[in-house]
């Protein structure tokens, strides 16, 4: 068994035939009693591509280390599946998931619920909130909190336009997404009507449909980060505008939280850079950082929304 494997796999009416992949904590054996927050996690691909499995690393690492029962979770492609499929996948699993009392989750604490994303990942985590089902009686969402990892936010500009209203200069940014953001116009909302529905660009949404907690980390050589700090700052406005910002650094990492915000920029590191295996020093030095942010999001969790 490679050592990133999960625990075990699963599927879901909701979601026929797209199994979920399940990572449960090696200390739940010896402490059948505890109950364990829930962390599901959502892939990268545009919607289109890439399955659970790609962020083996990142769901076993956050398990093991930090005693947290992680979801992989899956959701139907584009182009056989269009908007708003993926965000309502993301929803119905969630909601899946929260109303499982099988044996196999009984370690699970199934009112301790974040969600976590990356990339077009990322956008679902922030946008399942707008479901209907996903809000309790009195109006609160049944997640604590969203975690996005160089998320695409706004699908209604490709990533010409996105280089272009950054203001940044363009050798500033890594040539990979350039091209490959404007899949999703032709591919996940074809239809532009779609793409100016905050379900679909998250960006748009209103601060009521998230959780109480957001936290957002972008990449320097990612063409998607300034506009997740635009959305950020949005937030925070909304929020409280008069809670006092906190800035920090740590390691390649400067970032700042106010409210139920937090805000990270990665220094240096470019779109999807913790799924590029390397060799020698380099592969030393991503496992350090990789961890590094582990860390960070495991204090959010843990300080912030598993309380």
């Amino acid at each position: 068994m490679l050592s990133n494997s999960p625990t075990f796999s699963k599927t879901y009416p909701c979601i026929p035939g797209h199994p979920h992949r399940f990572y449960v904590p090696s200390t739940a054996a010896t402490n059948p009693t505890t109950k364990l927050p829930i962390l599901i996690s959502f892939h990268p691909g545009g919607f289109s591509v890439m399955d659970p499995s790609i962020i083996d690393e990142y769901c076993h690492y956050m398990a093991n280390t930090y005693n947290i029962l992680v979801v992989s979770g899956n959701y139907r492609k584009a182009p056989r599946y269009r908007f708003p499929v993926q965000p309502c996948d993301a929803a119905n699993l969630t909601l899946a998931i929260a109303n499982d009392n099988s044996e196999e989750l009984r370690c699970g604490d199934r009112s301790n619920i974040a969600i976590c994303g990356f990339s077009s990942g990322a956008n679902l985590a922030l946008a399942l909130g707008q479901v209907p089902a996903m809000k309790k009686a009195d109006g609160t969402l049944i997640v604590k909190g969203s975690l996005g990892v160089y998320g695409n936010y706004d699908v209604r500009t490709d990533g010409w336009e996105k280089m272009a209203n950054s203001g940044k200069d363009e050798h500033t940014f890594e040539n990979t997404l350039k091209g490959e953001v404007g899949r999703i116009h032709y591919t996940y909302a074809p239809d532009p009507s779609d793409r100016e529905n905050p379900l679909a660009s998250p960006f748009l949404a209103p601060r009521a449909d998230m959780p109480k907690k957001v936290y957002l980390i972008g990449c320097e050589k990612d063409i998607l980060w300034p506009e997740a700090q635009t959305m950020c700052e949005r937030l925070a406005k909304e929020d409280n505008a008069d809670a006092p910002r906190v800035s920090y650094t740590d390691g390649c990492a400067v970032g700042w939280h106010q409210g139920g915000i937090q805000w990270e920029l990665l220094m240096g590191k470019g779109h999807s850079w913790e799924l590029q295996a390397l060799q020698g020093d380099a592969e030393m030095q991503r496992k350090a950082d990789f961890e590094a942010m582990c860390a960070r999001i495991a204090t959010w969790l843990k300080e912030e929304v598993f309380v």
